[in-house]
Formats: C-alpha cells, sequence, structure tokens
C-alpha cells in the first residue's frame, strides 16, 4: 500500500486557528495540539515501504519472505500500535474539551464542534491504517508458508531421487536376476512344448496334456514376473510425480533456478529408471512368446486327445480367467469414466471460488496421465479377452461335451462385445478430459 494522506483535521496548524478563537477564554493549555503533533509523528515514523504489495515480488526466496513477516510484524508491534495510542489520546482530548466547551457559551461552536470531528477523524483514520496494514501483513504471512510447501516438495523430490538411487543398484540387481529367470522359464517352456508335440505325435493324450499345462504354467509364471517388475516401478515413481506436479514452473513463487534444478532431478531420476524399464520390456517379451508356446502345446495337446480327453480342469482355469479379467475390465472402465464427471466438479468448484483454482489445475494435472494408465488398462483386458478366445476356439470337439463349455462359449462371447465397446469408447473419453483439462487451466 501506498503512505495514506494525512487528514487536514489532525493536522497541529488546524487546531492553531481554532485555539486563537478561545485564547482569551480559555487560559489554560488544553494539550490538544501536542496530542495531534503527537499523531503526525508517530504516522510518519510507521515504516510505509514495508507495506507495500509489491515486496512480494522480490521476496523470492523462504528467508527474504520470512524477513518481510518479521519486519511487518514488529511494526505493527511498535510503530503502529504507538501510532494507535496517540490516536486514542488525541481522540479522548477531543471528546474531553468539545463536552466542556458546551457549557461555556463564550467558546464559539465552530470550536467544538472541530474538536468532535477531530476526535472522530483520529479514530477512523487509524482504523484506515490497521485495515489496511492487516490484510498486508496476513499476505506476507501465506506468502512466506507458500514457500514453506515448495520447500517441503523439493525436499520430497530430492528425497525420492536419493532413496531410488541408493535402492537403484540392488533394485537392478533383482530385475536381472528376474530376466534371467524369465528366460529360464521361456527356454523350459519352449522345450515342454516340443515334448508335447512328441506325446501327440505318440498318440499319448494324457502326457501330451500334461506336458501343455506345464508349458502354461511357465507362461503365467513369466506374466507374473512382469507384474511384480512394473510394482516395483510404480513404487518408485509416484511420490517424485505428485511433488513435480504441485512444483510446477508456472508458480510464481518458484524462481526460475529452482524450477531448473527439480527439471534436473527428474530428468536424472527417470534415466536411472531406464534400464529398470528396459528389462520389464524383455520380459514382457519373454512373456508374450512363452504364452505362445503354451497355446501351441494346448493345440497339440487337444489333437491328441481326440475329443477323449477331460477337459474340465482347463476349462475351470479358462472360466476363472474370464471372470477375473471381467472383474478388472468392470472396475477400470468404471475409474475410466470418473475422469470426465471429476473434472467437471473441479471446474464447477473452481468458477464459484476462485480459490480452488490451484486444486482444479492439480486434479487436472494428476487426471491426464490417470486416465491414459486406465486406457491402457482396458486395452490390456481386451489382450487378455482376444488370448480367451484364441484359447476357446482351439479346444477340440471333445471338450464340447463338458458342460462348462457352453457356459464359457456364453460368457466369453458377451465379456468380447463388452471389452471392444469398452476399448473403442477411450478415445472419446480421452478427449473429454483433454477438453476439461484445457478449460481447467485457462481459469485465471
Amino acid at each position: 500500500m501506498s503512505k495514506p494522506n494525512y487528514p487536514d483535521l489532525l493536522k497541529s496548524s488546524k487546531w492553531d486557528k481554532e485555539k486563537g478563537l478561545i485564547a482569551k477564554i480559555v487560559k489554560s493549555d488544553t494539550g490538544v495540539g501536542k496530542a495531534l503533533d503527537d499523531v503526525f509523528a508517530n504516522f510518519n515514523a510507521i515504516p510505509w515501504a514495508l507495506f507495500d504489495e509489491a515486496n512480494i515480488q522480490t521476496a523470492t526466496t523462504a528467508t527474504l519472505a520470512n524477513q518481510l513477516v518479521a519486519d511487518a510484524k514488529a511494526a505493527a508491534g511498535k510503530e503502529v500500535t504507538a501510532f494507535h495510542q496517540s490516536c486514542n489520546a488525541a481522540s479522548a482530548l477531543g471528546k474531553k474539551f468539545a463536552a466542556d466547551f458546551k457549557s461555556k457559551p463564550l467558546v464559539p461552536k465552530s470550536t467544538s464542534e472541530y474538536l468532535t470531528k477531530m476526535a472522530a477523524a483520529a479514530t477512523a483514520f487509524y482504523d484506515a491504517v490497521t485495515n489496511a496494514t492487516d490484510p498486508l501483513r496476513k499476505k506476507f504471512e501465506a506468502h512466506a508458508k507458500r514457500f514453506v510447501q515448495i520447500e517441503a516438495d523439493i525436499a520430497e523430490l530430492v528425497k525420492a531421487r536419493t532413496d531410488a538411487a541408493g535402492e537403484m543398484t540392488k533394485l537392478l540387481t533383482a530385475a536381472k536376476d528376474t530376466q534371467k529367470n524369465a528366460q529360464r522359464l521361456l527356454a523350459h517352456a519352449k522345450q515342454s512344448k516340443d515334448e508335447a508335440g512328441g506325446f501327440a505325435r505318440e498318440g499319448n493324450a494324457q502326457m501330451a496334456i500334461a506336458t501343455a499345462t506345464g508349458v502354461r504354467r511357465d507362461a503365467e509364471e513369466i506374466a507374473d514376473l512382469v507384474k511384480h517388475l512394473e510394482a516395483v516401478l510404480d513404487k518408485h515413481t509416484q511420490t517424485p510425480a505428485a511433488a513435480r506436479a504441485r512444483l510446477s514452473s508456472s508458480d510464481p513463487l518458484i524462481s526460475k533456478p529452482v524450477a531448473a534444478k527439480t527439471t534436473e532431478i527428474w530428468n536424472t531420476y527417470n534415466k536411472e529408471l531406464a534400464d529398470f524399464r528396459n528389462i520389464i520390456k524383455v520380459v514382457g517379451q519373454a512373456a508374450t512368446e512363452a504364452d505362445g508356446f503354451a497355446d501351441e502345446a494346448d493345440s497339440k495337446a487337444g489333437v491328441a486327445s481326440k475329443g477323449a480327453a477331460d477337459f474340465t480342469k482347463d476349462l475351470q482355469e479358462l472360466k476363472a480367467k474370464i471372470e477375473r479379467t471381467a472383474g478388472d475390465l468392470k472396475m477400470n472402465y468404471e475409474r475410466l469414466q470418473k475422469g470426465p464427471t471429476t473434472l467437471d466438479n473441479e471446474l464447477a468448484n473452481a468458477k464459484k471460488d476462485k480459490k480452488l483454482i490451484p486444486n482444479a489445475k492439480r486434479a487436472a494435472q494428476l487426471r491426464a496421465p490417470d486416465t491414459d494408465k486406465q486406457i491402457a488398462k482396458v486395452q490390456a483386458n481386451q489382450k487378455d479377452v482376444d488370448s480367451y478366445v484364441a484359447r476357446f476356439a482351439k479346444f477340440p470337439d471333445g471338450a464340447k461335451k463338458d458342460p462348462l463349455y457352453a457356459t464359457i462359449d456364453k460368457g466369453l462371447k458377451s465379456l468380447k462385445t463388452h471389452v471392444d465397446m469398452c476399448a473403442s469408447s477411450c478415445p472419446g473419453i480421452k478427449t473429454q478430459v483433454e477438453n476439461r483439462v484445457k478449460a481447467i487451466n485457462a481459469l485465471t
């Protein structure tokens, strides 16, 4: 705030004119002149430069922001308090002598009226100064508190980076061991697949089926290894991603050097995880290849059975997988559908209350990657369903005698239709989310 204009009513020169009119009537000193001089002196003693909102722009570190708060608080406790006391004293004298002079017929009426107005002006002037300085002090305090959050976010990001660096060697070693295990299982699956073909050629349906089941088990074990590695990766990316989202370089409180530092930390962090992601990719490829071996082994075992084998166990396993995928799809698609609605609510609330705009923008910043993640899960569900359809088609005619066959056939067709519908609607939902994110980011 700029320094307020000083009221004419509170200038001692104004009182001197009134005092001249009553000099011959009132012999004793009223003390009003000195009281007004004190108000003027204490008003000018207030360090007005401290109560300037522009100071926020120059307080670009936590130290400077805290010093700004301390200086303003000290001034409020000393100079502003002294100004308050002198205003009260002047107001009290004005009220006292205004009342006394009313009983003196020789004292001009204008003098009493002046003293009454002066008393009110002293109180009003202090109130005006307080109403201007107090909100500014609160703004300074909020500014300093934001730096506390900034430092906490940076510390969180650095800690996540440091923790990950400390564990990275161990994690990569374990991941490489997992990769070796996946390669071993893949080799075993390939060998077993060939053995299943040999048993089939010999007409040994029981051994062909048992061997094919072993190949499928190997493939599923490799798929579980992929899920384990993805869970480890997810654990080490969620926290720093959230901190970085809060530390948006568009925040006016974050200087360019700080923004550059957080970006550098994030980029280094991602680089160190690149090897880990590559291992996941390699193990994932092994899982896909092993799944193909399992399908081939199943086919050969099915041919060997010539419709005579009992496929109940295989059908039960397939039914369980179908039901599990249906449950996963329901959960993934429902969460995906909530994206636009959630952002609509954030947008509506932010339009009603501008204080909620930062919350809406953080929600928008986190919702976009979450939408991509859910779309990827729905697409993965679709891929699983397609694999079930392919596997079910390879069951020989003998399996159709099992009561489960008709149940699976009906359920799988229904699930296939539903998952295709969900997958086809994903681009539209993503567009809805992107449009709402743009609308939220446009808020000011």
